[in-house]
């Protein structure tokens, strides 16, 4: 029977610009593949400014001025992980030029935002004295 062969390169096929960033090679910049390794590399940031806050509250006793001080720092490199995360996100989009699904972007720039507001605010007026 007949075989039907795949392409060798199938990001060739992708029609958007983020598919055909995995045909990128090394050191070769790209107006999308840059915004988008950012991206990625905010989320991890983010994850791990929560992680060290969450790690923090459950472990520690949040009852001296020196824990506190540091929940302050750690709330504040949340803070800065955030709108990192949310500076990412524009620039990776607005690389990709207009697309129907805009709405998307803005949606995770808002749960980015309001997850990162909703965290300090709780913990500052628990914690923080």
């Amino acid at each position: 029977g007949s075989m039907e062969r795949l392409p060798v390169l199938p990001q060739r096929l992708a029609q958007s610009k983020t598919a055909r960033c995995s045909s990128c090679r090394w050191g070769a910049p790209s107006i999308v593949c840059m915004p988008q390794t950012r991206v990625v590399a905010s989320y991890i940031k983010l994850a791990k400014a929560l992680y060290q806050v969450a790690e923090l509250v459950s472990t520690v006793d949040l009852s001296t001025l020196e824990s506190q001080a540091t929940l302050r720092e750690h709330l504040e490199a949340l803070k800065a992980a955030g709108t990192e995360n949310v500076s990412a996100i524009r620039a990776w989009r607005s690389a990709l030029g207009p697309e129907r699904w805009h709405y998307r972007v803005e949606d995770a720039i808002l749960g980015t935002a309001n997850t990162v507001r909703d965290i300090s605010r709780f913990l500052t007026h628990r914690y923080l004295y």
